[in-house]
């Protein structure tokens, strides 16, 4: 289950009551990172099993099987569970065997700092950052296409996080 998310600004109540403070785990998403005009998918997970709490849509870990390249220069199948890889990857910084997955993509590593745990992805076209908090992982996407650029996705995440981190969760 998903902690409750941290206290937003207040909003305005009826009838001069005190505000109310009401933010779902979905409001982040589309707010904070969607909003930001440099993110073209982005999900909030459970840093325990990468349970989503918010997201665009059609966007969150999958499984499915991949043809994966061997050291011998041969190909084989293997099964990929993108949430337990990415909860894996987050907790280690060492890239999943079949390689850093995200809603079916893959993405390679360009750089993972530990502390915080923030991994920035390329992929032709464009790429992703990822930042784990104590409870939550961050992933967000950038399509070149759409005009988005690596800064201003990875901006948008790594303030996100520190937001979550600087409220315990």
């Amino acid at each position: 289950r998903a902690p409750a998310p941290p206290t937003p600004l207040p909003q305005a109540s009826p009838r001069g009551a005190p505000p109310t403070l009401t933010m779902s785990w979905q409001d982040y998403v589309d707010t904070q990172l969607v909003a930001s005009g440099s993110v073209h998918q982005a999900a909030l997970l459970s840093a325990d099993d990468a349970s989503v709490w918010g997201s665009t849509p059609d966007f969150c870990p999958r499984g499915y099987e991949a043809a994966v390249m061997n050291e011998d220069g041969s190909e084989s199948t293997v099964t990929v569970n993108e949430a337990a890889d990415l909860v894996a990857f987050m907790n280690t910084g060492t890239r999943p065997a079949a390689g850093v997955r995200i809603n079916g993509e893959k993405y390679m590593p360009v750089r993972v700092a530990m502390d915080p745990v923030t991994a920035y992805l390329k992929k032709p076209k464009g790429g992703a950052c990822i930042t784990r908090t104590a409870s939550a992982i961050v992933v967000a996407t950038y399509s070149e296409d759409a005009g988005h650029a690596s800064g201003g996705c990875n901006i948008a995440v790594e303030n996100l996080g520190e937001y979550l981190r600087s409220n315990g969760i």
